[in-house]
């Protein structure tokens, strides 16, 4: 799917001057301080080396508010997908970026 397609679908990118571990313990420790829960940091890049691959640093953080959110996945369990709180930061060529 085409970068210029991101929008539409409701993804929005934000440069950022920190690291990509940087900026999702920044978000981290925001997240945190609404009350929310952090569910999940996925490290794809510290993984692909692990695997033997190579790529830039990527991470995924996953939050959310389990008193708020449980009702509506018993509801409707598909929102899942889209519905939690998914923030994915990733390197450019020299800086950090979030969606």
């Amino acid at each position: 799917m085409p970068p210029e397609d991101e929008p539409a679908r409701g993804i929005v990118h934000f440069p950022s001057k920190y690291t990509v571990p940087e900026t999702l313990q920044r978000l981290e420790a925001v997240v945190t301080s609404h009350g929310l829960t952090v569910f999940a940091r996925i490290d794809f890049g510290g993984d692909a080396a692990k695997a033997g691959l190579q790529m830039r640093p990527t991470q995924l953080l996953i939050f959310g508010n389990p008193q708020s959110g449980t009702p509506v996945m018993i509801a409707s369990p598909s929102i899942s997908k889209t519905g939690m709180g998914y923030r994915m930061s990733w390197s450019k060529i020299s800086q950090g970026s979030a969606a």
